[in-house]
């Protein structure tokens, strides 16, 4: 919950929270439900590029585990088209 609001709401961590997350990415004991709700809220309302920092965090291979991403690629969003 707190990658979904740093990025809806698009304010950064303390270094302390950041250290925390890092440190503490497992997603082990939280219910498929939740994450799959979590991560929809973050991927559809997000300000900023949510899988780079589900990436960063060391989130997105625990949800995806089979995933092989790039993310030296540049995201068009859509409103830009």
């Amino acid at each position: 919950r707190a990658l979904r609001f740093s990025c809806i709401l698009d304010f950064d961590f303390s270094y302390e929270v950041e250290k925390a997350l890092l440190q503490n990415s497992s997603l082990e004991g939280i219910s498929c439900e939740r994450i799959i709700d979590e991560f929809t809220k973050l991927v559809t309302k997000s300000k900023r590029n949510s899988i780079q920092e589900l990436h960063r965090f060391g989130f997105i291979h625990q949800i995806f585990p089979n995933l092989q991403i790039n993310l030296d690629i540049n995201l068009v969003h859509q409103n830009d088209l």
